[in-house]
């Protein structure tokens, strides 16, 4: 099984990703507004999302895995280090 691991993706996105790639259900506006891509997200990471989505499409499904840690618990540590995630 294939899998497409980005850090551009913060894991609390994942359901949208799954939405978007695997279930077809949302359409790419939606992913741009509900999954929070970097600003270079056009021309480096859409050719393989887009794969990724027609892929599922033919039924060789590679999922897209949202790898980065959500904003809120970088932005925790960084003030507290890791012990604030006690």
């Amino acid at each position: 099984r294939l899998v497409l691991s980005l850090e551009m993706f913060e894991a609390d996105v994942q359901r949208v990703l799954d939405e978007y790639v695997l279930e077809g259900a949302i359409r790419e506006e939606d992913l741009l507004q509900d999954a929070r891509p970097w600003g270079n997200y056009a021309e480096d990471y859409r050719p393989l999302v887009e794969f990724c989505r027609s892929s599922a499409s033919a039924g060789s499904e590679i999922r897209v895995v949202a790898a980065n840690a959500p904003r809120r618990y970088v932005s925790l540590v960084a003030r507290g280090g890791i012990s604030a995630l006690e």
